[in-house]
Formats: C-alpha cells, structure tokens, sequence
C-alpha cells in the first residue's frame, strides 16, 4: 500500500477541530477587540446605518460600492446589534468561520495524505490577513465563502444528481447577490460541470445549461440595475489605475511580467504575510503543484485552482475588475491547494529517492514552521490583535479630556470616522463646536481661521495626514499644543487660542 493510502493512527476530525477552534479563537479575539474602523470601512459603515434597506439598493455614498446582500445583511445585523462596530463585523466573523468549516470538507476532497490536510488548514484557517478580514466591515471573507461553498458544493458527492442542480442553481443565484467575484467561480464552476459531464461524472447537459442560464440572467439583471454606469466608477478606475491594479496582458510587453512578479510578491508577503525562506518554500510548492497537476493531467483541480486567477487577470486587463490585495483574498484557498499538491509531488519524489515514509514528519515541521516562524511576522510584528487606522482611541481621549469651552477641529477626511461614531453615541458634542476643514492644501488660511477664534480646540488628524504642516505652522506663530495623544494613524492635539495668549 502506497504511504499516500495509509490510514493515519489518529482520527482527522480531531486534528482538524483543534485548528479550527485555534483558529475561530483568534479571530474571536480580533473581534471582541473592536479596533476601530479604517477609513473605507467608516465611508460603507456610514452607508449602511445612515440608510434604510431599500435606500441600500441605490449607488451608495463616498465613493463606496458593495454586493446588495452584503449590504442588507449588514444593515439587519445593524440594528439587532445596535450602537456598535461588532453588528458590522459579525456578518465577516460568520463568513470566516464558514469559510475554514467548508475549506476543511474541500481538502477532504482533495483524497490528499491527511498530515498534508493538516498542513494546508494551518496555511490557510492561521493567515494573519485572513485573521483580519474576520473582522473588517467589507465584503471579502464573504468573497471566500462563496468560493469554497460553491467548491464543495460542486465536488461532494450526491446520491440524487438532481439535487446537486437544486443545490448548486441556489447557491450560485445568491453568491451574485453576495460576492463581487461571484461570476469568476460561477464561471469556473460551469465549466467544470461540462467537464465532468464529459466524462459522465456531471448531471445531465440539459441541466448545467438551464443553471449557466439561470446564474447569467440573474447576473445580467444584477448587473444592469445596480452596477452598470456607476457613479463612482470614473473614480474607481482612477484609483485602481495608480495603485497598478490592472493586468497587461500582452506577452511581448515587459509590464506582462512586471505585473505577474510584482503580484506574486504581493501575494506571499501580503496576502500570506510570509518572508524570506518561507516565501520561498511556498513558491516552489505552487510551481511544483502546477507543474504536478499538468504532468497528471489532473484537469479537475487545475480548473479549480487556476482558472479564477486566469479569469480574474483577463477582466482586470479589460480594467473591469482590479487585481488586489485584499480583492484576491478568495484565491487563498486556491493557492493553499496548489501548495499541498506540489508538497505531495516533491514528497513523492523524496519517497522514491529514500525509500523512507517522511509524510508524517515533514508536514509536522512544515506546520509548525509555518505557524511559528512563518506567520511570526504577521501575528506578532503587527501586534495581534490588529490594529489600523485607531481614530477611536483619540476620539476617546477627547471625550475624556475635553473642557467644556473645547472645540472640535475635524481636518479632511477624518469626518468620515467623526461622523460614524457620533452616529453611533460614542462621541457626543453639540454642532457649534464642532469646525470641519474647508480646504486640504491651504493650511495657512486653515491655521489663520483658528487662532482668529481665539478659543480652544481638540485638532483631528487621521489616515494619511499627522497634522505635522499644522503642528510646524502654529509653532511658527507661538502656539504649542497643550495636550495630545497619538494612536496607529491617528492623532489629536489641543491648542488654546486665548486671547491672553
């Protein structure tokens, strides 16, 4: 019996419980914690509880697009849990949670060595940035979940074929309305039900056709009443463009392969939040995974593993779609299965070499490499849990430490983070003390308007801008701040402008 068909000394679904409940404790963790929102999260938080459900259904405010059940979902938990980021975060904290549940049933799937399952959960159920997005208020966990429920969906076997239809047509119809992504795994997933109807593993053409007309009627009507001629789309684009989001797909270009490279590295030291000789290792097992996968002819799992990434650098070079971080954090489970099988081909090949079952004890070391040393970095260089933009902990400071004659100076684009959590009490604070900038670039004409109160404000600095024009401006006029505090991208100062000053 070959060792990829020994039976393991220890049941799976116990090794597979405990990362999993490591796993959904971390991301418990990060939720309870309730960092504050970041910049693109307070401009959809704001959409969301400032409208109702069907005022969800229009082009959305601050430049800010989203799948519309996303959105009602997100405004139902809103109001269950009112008055607080955690009803913004639970529908994402669910999605992960489902994601890593359906994740663990595809590597079953796989008929992979389950000490290789093993490892593949651990890359994917202990990735800091997937620990992460558990918690953002964007749509991309639930991007996730729609790829590995639709996966296991399509792969698990059925005792009536006509239930997979039902199963498979309702599953596809509501990730359109969920995930942004949904027409690249919903056209993955057709084109592997007629490849397995070619080889009459699939249910009946009849009926992969009528579901491909289903999905791509309902996606047509989705597309034409709330995506086509976008308001925000202009700036989208523009946005998107200088960020290098968009694929160059010709081949005689060297941008083709600037692109690919500079992605790549995206993905392992982003995406995966790897470095230095684990970067490495996951490269080779993605290009022997590949190179494995094409020697065996193993077309299931190279359409389901490459196809997405190929569709998704096509529509990006038609500039429909941008290539992006945290816009291809659904291709994570893709790019752990290709690893596991380019772990299993060099395994394979040390088999033959050595004569010498080492599954067991190299996917142990790669396990525990990978959660201790590899994703090191991730967890502990960015101080789990993590943080971002904490505008909270300085509004906290000013309501906290605010006199009753202080005003509040919001400088650009922290009224988005001062608006939401006003909305939601954390902040409370009549309109007349409150001054918003009128101008980004015209910090003298911002400073000027501030010493000619001669009264005393709480200046609010976030995102891209820590005051320090303003800050280099009023010391120049003989103005210190004095108080202050500084959070992650963040700060306040307060400055008495007295006259007596």
């Amino acid at each position: 019996m070959s060792l990829f068909q020994r039976n393991n000394y220890f049941p799976a679904d116990r090794r597979f419980s405990l990362i999993m409940t490591l796993s959904i404790g971390l991301a418990t963790v990060q939720f309870v914690y309730n960092r504050s929102l970041w910049l693109d999260e307070a401009m959809l938080a704001l959409n969301i509880v400032d409208r109702k459900f069907l005022g969800l259904l229009t082009p959305l405010d601050h430049i800010q697009v989203a799948p519309i059940l996303f959105l009602e979902i997100e405004k139902m938990f809103s109001l269950l849990i009112p008055d607080s980021e955690f009803g913004l975060r639970l529908l994402p904290f669910l999605a992960f949670i489902l994601s890593t549940y359906f994740f663990i049933k595809l590597l079953n799937l796989t008929n992979l060595n389950k000490y290789m399952q093993w490892f593949g959960l651990s890359l994917f159920a202990f990735n800091p940035t997937m620990i992460y997005y558990s918690s953002e208020v964007k749509q991309y966990m639930c991007d996730v979940l729609v790829l590995t429920s639709m996966y296991y969906f399509i792969l698990k076997p059925y005792h009536k074929p006509k239930n997979q239809f039902y199963i498979l047509t309702f599953v596809g119809v509501i990730s359109i309305f969920l995930s942004n992504i949904a027409p690249i795994i919903l056209f993955t997933s057709g084109l592997f039900l007629l490849y397995r109807y070619s080889r009459g593993e699939s249910v009946g053409l009849v009926q992969i056709l009528f579901m491909s007309v289903i999905w791509l009627v309902i996606f047509w009507c989705y597309f034409y009443f709330f995506i086509a001629g976008h308001p925000s789309r202009e700036m989208m684009l523009t946005y998107w463009t200088n960020q290098d989001a968009f694929f160059t797909a010709n081949p005689f270009d060297i941008l083709f392969y600037k692109f690919v490279w500079d992605k790549w590295i995206m993905i392992t030291t982003v995406l995966f939040q790897l470095g230095g000789v684990w970067k490495a290792i996951i490269t080779l097992f993605v290009v022997v995974g590949i190179m494995r996968l094409l020697w065996l002819r193993n077309v299931t799992w190279l359409i389901l593993t490459t196809v997405p990434i190929i569709i998704h650098l096509f529509i990006s070079s038609l500039r429909l779609y941008p290539f992006e971080t945290r816009l291809i954090l659904y291709t994570c489970p893709l790019i752990v299965i290709l690893c596991l099988f380019g772990l299993k081909g060099i395994m394979e090949m040390i088999y033959k070499i050595f004569q010498r079952d080492l599954v067991s004890v190299v996917t142990l070391a790669l396990t525990l490499g990978i959660v201790i040393g590899g994703y090191a970095k991730g967890f502990y260089g960015s101080r789990f849990p993590f943080q971002n933009e904490e505008v909270k902990s300085c509004l906290n400071f000013i309501t906290e430490h605010k006199r009753k004659a202080d005003n509040v100076y919001i400088h650009g684009v922290s009224h988005y983070f001062f608006d939401y959590y006003r909305s939601i009490r954390l902040f409370s604070i009549s309109d007349d003390r409150i001054a918003m900038s009128k101008s980004l670039t015209d910090v003298d004409g911002e400073v000027q308007k501030l010493v000619d109160s001669g009264e005393s404000y709480w200046l609010l600095f976030c995102h891209l801008d820590n005051g320090d024009a303003y800050l280099k401006r009023l010391k120049k006029l003989g103005f210190n701040p004095t108080d202050e505090f500084a959070a992650p991208a963040s700060v306040t100062y307060r400055f008495s402008f007295t006259r007596s000053q």
